[in-house]
């Protein structure tokens, strides 16, 4: 829903530090430019599985301190920083070569 509200690109921080403080549980959320996105690509399953039967336990599983899903939540975040300092850089102004 982030994204219909911003109506673009955001990079959304959801590190402990900021998610303690007030207000609670409401992340950081910081739009960037998509003229500096690389050009993208749009896959669709041709059988997709029901991802909320996937997905439905993983706060759960977080809050119970499940090692599986907190390291997955970190190379995600890590992912999104980098996308994020790629985007914002300087050197990515002139071209998207870097991607």
């Amino acid at each position: 829903r982030v994204i219909q509200v911003y109506g673009g690109v955001v990079h959304m921080d959801f590190h402990k530090s900021i998610m303690d403080a007030p207000p609670a549980n409401a992340g950081k959320y910081t739009p960037l430019s998509s003229s500096q996105l690389p050009p993208l690509r749009l896959l669709v399953a041709q059988a997709p599985s029901d991802s909320g039967r996937v997905h439905s336990d993983l706060r759960q599983r977080y809050d119970n301190g499940d090692a599986d899903v907190h390291a997955a939540m970190k190379e995600v975040a890590g992912l999104a920083d980098d996308g994020r300092a790629l985007l914002t850089s300087s050197s990515s102004s002139s071209s998207s070569s870097s991607w």
